[in-house]
Order: C-alpha cells, then structure tokens, then sequence
C-alpha cells in the first residue's frame, strides 16, 4: 500500500500526524487486507535506519534518525501485528506527487532520460 506522507521534512515537526497517516492508517488497511484474505504489500523505506552500516539486509536492526524513519517503522511493526501474510519491502526511493522533478530520485532521473543516453548503472554493459 502507497497510502502514506512521503516527505520527510513535512513530518518532522508533528509525530503525532506522521504516527497517523504512516503507521495508523498502514494497521488499518492491513486489517482490511487480512479480513477479505488479499496479500499486502507495505512499502516502507530505508530511512527506518541510520545508515552507519549500510548496506543492509532483512535482518539488520532498524535505528531511524528522524519521525518519517520512525513513522514508517512504527507501520512495519502495525502492519506485522495485524497480517502474518504481509510483505514489508524497504525501497530507497521516496515516492508520491512532487512539485518539480529533481523532488525525488524516481523523477530526477526524467530529465536525464529525457536528455538522452546515459549509463545509469552496470547492467547496460
């Protein structure tokens, strides 16, 4: 589920709705999701750690640094509690509607695709 607030520093100065719209709502749809026995897919994020220790694997220990780390764990553990069956996939990617395109990874890359070739990772080799 994509239902969430994806900017950081619009968080950090009320957990209480960081708490709501990112861990809350994510316990609610998981239920929904559990009762009609319909997979769920949470997307959280890697701000759940501190990056001390990157990069990580399924089994390191989450150490967020501000509310939105804290917020989207917070929905991990939620989502967790409610449905066994739930997948959590931790994505480096913030994403959701943005005002200008360098606003996120996802769409900064636009201008550079859109300006032509460029080698963007190993795999065009």
């Amino acid at each position: 589920h994509c239902a969430a607030e994806r900017r950081p520093d619009k968080l950090e100065a009320d957990k209480d709705y960081a708490i709501r719209i990112n861990a809350d709502v994510a316990r609610n749809v998981g239920k929904l999701a559990k009762e009609d026995g319909a997979w769920l897919i949470y997307l959280s994020t890697n701000y759940v750690f501190d990056g001390k220790q990157a990069p990580y694997d399924e089994a390191a220990a989450p150490c967020p640094i501000n509310v939105y780390g804290e917020s989207k764990l917070a929905g991990e553990k939620a989502v967790a509690e409610v449905h066994a069956g739930a997948a959590i996939l931790r994505v480096p990617l913030l994403y959701g509607p943005v005002e200008k395109l360098a606003e996120t990874s996802v769409t900064a890359l636009l201008d550079t695709v859109i300006a032509g070739y460029a080698k963007l990772d190993n795999w065009q080799e």
